[in-house]
């Protein structure tokens, strides 16, 4: 995971290490914990305040977990990510599921966004 989460975060890459951590101890199924930059760093916080950041972020995460259990990507029809006023609020395949978040936040919403991924 960790090669494809620096490929795309663009921070100092301070290797992998292992801690006996309680959360990782404890749980009863596969853990792992990843480190995103540090909040009291004035560079790594302004990255971490930007959501487009933060989604490459998660996608260097999928592809990791994609890669480490040997996932394939499923064919599926095309995806639409609504974001409203910068929040995801969902992503659908069923364009009426999207044409009903639209209609659900249209007269509260400053700006929504449909996405195709």
């Amino acid at each position: 995971m960790h090669q494809e989460i620096m490929k795309v975060n663009g921070l100092l890459d301070r290797g992998q290490k292992k801690a006996n951590f309680h959360v990782l101890r404890e749980t009863k199924m596969s853990a792992i914990l990843t480190e995103n930059g540090f909040v009291d760093n004035n560079n790594d916080a302004v990255k971490l305040a930007d959501p487009n950041w933060r989604d490459k972020v998660a996608r260097g995460h999928v592809n990791g977990l994609a890669q480490a259990f040997n996932l394939t990507k499923k064919v599926t029809e095309d995806i639409h990510r609504v974001i409203v006023d910068g929040i995801q609020i969902g992503a659908y395949a069923n364009d009426e599921n999207v044409l009903n978040e639209v209609k659900r936040y249209l007269k509260t919403a400053k700006q929504i966004i449909i996405e195709k991924i």
